[in-house]
């Protein structure tokens, strides 16, 4: 009858803490902010309620240049509203990492910004390929003019 009732206690007394990790790791780390401004490709941010307070910084300068991280800093614009993840409460967010696979896992990036103006960064318009293809133009252009004063 005692290891019955010494059972069920310490079960329960494993449990407690147990539940009450996995409640602390359920805490929401996104935060929102508009941007104030895009300098030097960081993204400073302000709080929703107090626009000249900067209080959050998305830095692009260190990440793994991949064309999903670049197209989100070029949808970033002063005004816009940025839902983000930021899982440590730091000043300074990475815009994106890339994890390097473990036994077991691939190797991926993660993106610390999750949309732009409710627009989820899946689904925002490919401003990298309109990009290109207006620097394609814009040589094309040039070669054009080039040759004609050649002539």
């Amino acid at each position: 009858m005692k290891r019955s009732t010494s059972f069920k206690i310490s079960k329960t007394t494993m449990l407690i803490p147990l539940f009450a990790l996995s409640m602390h790791s359920c805490r929401d780390t996104r935060e929102t902010g508009i941007v104030k401004g895009k300098i030097d490709n960081q993204v400073f941010l302000t709080p929703v309620n107090d626009t000249d307070y900067v209080y959050r910084l998305i830095n692009f300068n260190n990440v793994n240049r991949d064309r999903q991280t670049e197209n989100i800093y070029l949808n970033m614009n002063k005004g816009d509203t940025v839902l983000f993840y930021n899982f440590d409460g730091d000043v300074e967010v990475e815009a994106s990492c890339y994890s390097s696979a473990v036994i077991g896992s691939t190797s991926r990036y993660y993106y610390n910004v999750v949309s732009i103006n409710g627009v989820h960064r899946d689904s925002l318009p490919d401003l990298v390929r309109k990009q290109k293809h207006d620097a394609e133009i814009k040589a094309l252009n040039e070669k054009y003019n080039n040759l004609r004063r050649q002539h």
